[in-house]
């Protein structure tokens, strides 16, 4: 498994962020697609090999969606496709939706979120790849984010972790 993400949240269980869920999580705070094109493909390609078949796991989008995601999703999406009928054709792609904010406090807006996830979810159905699929914590889980609006506790995070892991893997 690789997890992808742009908060070290998901890759972390303790507060000071020192243990791992996974060897092979890519993380940085703050990131956006600029690092995901820049760093985190090839990261991904360091990791992963045509040996063996890796769920490659991406939560991406929030540092990026503004108050209308929907040409972040595609963009996202282009650049995802492209490598899913490529370099990660042997490998299964899961795209995380990404989660609730609370507006007025980030950069993001519910509104951006909402587009963002309507937008990525509906190009996946539509792909006919079948080793992209599209992992919905949004709708599926009771996601209230933290004080700051845009992060979560540990014990969601848990929740979100697991989800992915239990019901999109």
């Amino acid at each position: 498994m690789v997890l992808l993400c742009s908060s070290q949240s998901l890759c972390t269980t303790s507060s000071d962020g020192s243990t791992c869920y996974s060897d092979n999580c890519i993380a940085q705070k703050n990131a956006g697609q600029s690092w995901f094109n820049n760093t985190a493909i090839n990261r991904i390609n360091n990791v992963v090999n045509n040996n063996k078949t890796y769920n490659i796991i991406i939560n991406m989008g929030v540092n990026d969606v503004g108050s209308n995601g929907t040409s972040v999703a595609e963009s996202y999406y282009n650049t995802i496709a492209n490598y899913a009928k490529g370099d990660w054709k042997n490998h299964n792609i899961i795209i995380v939706s990404v989660n609730p904010v609370t507006d007025g406090k980030s950069n993001a807006y519910t509104s951006g979120v909402e587009s963002f996830n309507e937008k990525m979810n509906s190009l996946i159905a539509s792909s006919n790849l079948s080793n992209l699929s599209y992992c919905d914590t949004y709708n599926n889980l009771n996601i209230v984010p933290s004080s700051d609006g845009l992060h979560y506790n540990i014990s969601t995070t848990n929740n979100i972790y697991n989800y992915i892991i239990n019901s999109c893997i």
